[in-house]
């Protein structure tokens, strides 16, 4: 019975963690399907980012579904295989190490454009990813070579770089972009573009912040619950939240984003609502702003302190 107790404490949080990553495979999904209705006027690259994230997802949750399996009903009543890792691991931290590449390289293409190409701040972003890249393929190597990772292996020097690569990278990223979009937010001046970067100041913080706070709780996990399956799961989970579902959703926010509240000082009427076309002289001339002095019309002394303010009428 202590035994069964055992394995069920062992397993059960694993379990769990690793449906909700098919939950959340299917929100990556959705928001892959979403993009693709409103992806028109994207370069191809970008489309093709989307396309092999997918893809590279679908492979993935196949990997998670296959380590269920191995855990839950091909060892189940054998505690000694409860510890053992099964080769679909390795595949599994292979494609999970994929998507944190493109995810991240994209994220550090961003930064180097609103920087304005600075090499350094983007080289140690670049070189922290690359370290992490490294350590995370010398251990799906030794899984697939070996079928485990034995005690002459040094997984705790291991995952410390993996980790500390990764929170350190992370939040290079976030704090740098943060900074960047600030520092533009500061020069502009114009009203209607320090809304958008208010926007995409906050959807940054907020979305940098919980990245770096769970790759501290993953650090946490792995010091703390080495003596059950909780941390794998929970880094499966948390790839599918910071990196796929993050960009994806950051693709899908830029249209509302980018819209800014009409102002007061505008009113917007439709073309087909007016008669211009005796003012018009050439069909191929576009009427698209037309500005009116009501002060003057009103018949207000300019400078009057009661005179209305102008008005400009947007034509489109």
């Amino acid at each position: 019975m202590s035994t069964a107790i055992s394995a069920s404490q062992a397993i059960g949080g694993l379990a769990i963690e690793l449906l909700v990553t098919f939950v959340l495979y299917g929100v990556t999904i959705a928001q892959a399907y979403i993009y693709a209705l409103d992806c028109v006027n994207d370069p191809m690259y970008l489309k093709a980012v989307v396309v092999i994230l997918a893809l590279l997802e679908t492979m993935h949750v196949i990997t998670v579904m296959e380590i269920l399996y191995h855990y839950t009903i091909a060892s189940f009543g054998d505690f000694t295989q409860i510890f053992t890792i099964t080769w679909t691991v390795g595949i599994s931290l292979l494609t999970e190490i994929l998507v944190v590449f493109i995810v991240q390289g994209f994220y550090i293409r961003r930064l180097w454009i609103l920087s304005g190409h600075a090499k350094y701040l983007t080289t140690i972003a670049g070189t922290l990813l690359l370290v992490r890249i490294a350590f995370v393929l010398v251990m799906a190597a030794r899984i697939l070579h070996e079928g485990s990772l034995d005690a002459e292996f040094p997984t705790t020097i291991v995952m410390g770089f993996i980790l500390g690569s990764s929170i350190l990278g992370d939040a290079v990223i976030a704090l740098g972009i943060v900074y960047y979009l600030f520092k533009s937010k500061s020069d502009t001046g114009i009203k209607q573009t320090d809304h958008i970067l208010r926007r995409l100041l906050a959807y940054t913080i907020s979305s940098g912040a919980i990245t770096i706070l769970v790759s501290i709780g993953l650090l946490f996990a792995f010091i703390f619950a080495q003596n059950n399956l909780l941390y794998p799961g929970l880094v499966t989970i948390a790839g599918k939240i910071l990196y796929s579902n993050s960009l994806l959703a950051s693709l899908n926010a830029r249209q509302r984003i980018r819209t800014v509240p009409q102002s007061s000082d505008h009113v917007t009427m439709e073309l087909s609502t007016l008669d211009l076309r005796a003012r018009v002289p050439s069909p191929a001339m576009h009427i698209t702003r037309v500005t009116l002095d009501v002060a003057s019309l009103a018949g207000n002394e300019k400078g009057s302190p009661n005179s209305p303010r102008r008005k400009s009428i947007c034509v489109s």
